[in-house]
C-alpha cells in the first residue's frame, strides 16, 4: 500500500513543479505570473493560431508569444518577448547597431517599415522559477526604459501590437548582422 501511495505521490509532483513555476506548456502559469506581478495580461490568438499575451511593461505593452509547440498550438517549449516603438525620429543603423553591441539582452531591429522592434527569447521557457520569471521581466523592462531615454524619446512609444514573427518552429531565431 505504501508503495502504492509513494508512486502516486511520485506522478503527481512534476505537475506540481509545472503548477508553481513558469511554463511556455501550460500557458496559464504565464498570464498568473504575470497577474501577480500587476502586469494586466490579456491572452490573444494571431490569424495563424500562435498565441501570445500582451501585458503592461515600461510605458506601454509588450508581447510573449509562444513557441515550439505541436501542429495544434500546444506543449510549447519557448516564449519570446517583443515590443516597439512607431518611427522613431533620428536613430540610424549605426545607432541600433551600438546600441546591440552594449545590450544584447534585448536585441533593436529596425523595421521594413520604419517601426523599431525590441526582442527577447526567453528560449527554453519550462519550469521557470517565479523569481526568475520576474527578474526577467524586471530586467528587460530596465532595458526598454534605457532605450526609451537614450534613443526614443520623440517616438509615440511602446505597441505591441506588432506584426506575428513567422519564425519557424523548428528553427533558431536568426542572428542579427553587423551592418559596421
Amino acid at each position: 500500500m505504501r508503495r502504492l501511495l509513494a508512486l502516486a505521490l511520485a506522478a503527481l509532483l512534476p505537475q506540481a513543479a509545472a503548477a508553481q513555476s513558469v511554463d511556455a506548456g501550460y500557458p496559464h502559469t504565464v498570464m498568473t505570473a504575470l497577474t501577480e506581478m500587476g502586469r494586466n495580461p490579456v491572452a490573444k490568438t494571431y490569424e495563424s493560431g500562435r498565441s501570445f499575451v500582451v501585458f503592461d511593461i515600461g510605458s506601454g505593452q509588450g508581447r510573449l508569444t509562444y513557441y515550439g509547440c505541436n501542429d495544434a498550438f500546444a506543449n510549447c517549449k519557448d516564449l519570446i518577448f517583443a515590443t516597439g516603438w512607431g518611427e522613431v525620429p533620428g536613430v540610424t543603423l549605426d545607432t541600433l547597431n551600438k546600441w546591440n553591441r552594449e545590450w544584447f539582452i534585448t536585441p533593436a531591429i529596425q523595421n521594413t517599415d520604419g517601426t523599431i522592434s525590441l526582442t527577447y527569447n526567453m528560449v527554453h521557457a519550462q519550469r521557470i522559477p517565479p523569481e526568475q520569471f520576474r527578474a526577467t521581466i524586471e530586467r528587460i523592462e530596465r532595458a526598454i526604459g534605457r532605450f526609451s531615454k537614450a534613443l526614443a524619446p520623440g517616438s509615440a512609444g511602446l505597441q505591441a501590437n506588432l506584426p506575428e514573427e513567422r519564425v519557424d518552429d523548428g528553427a533558431p531565431l536568426p542572428a542579427l548582422q553587423s551592418l559596421d
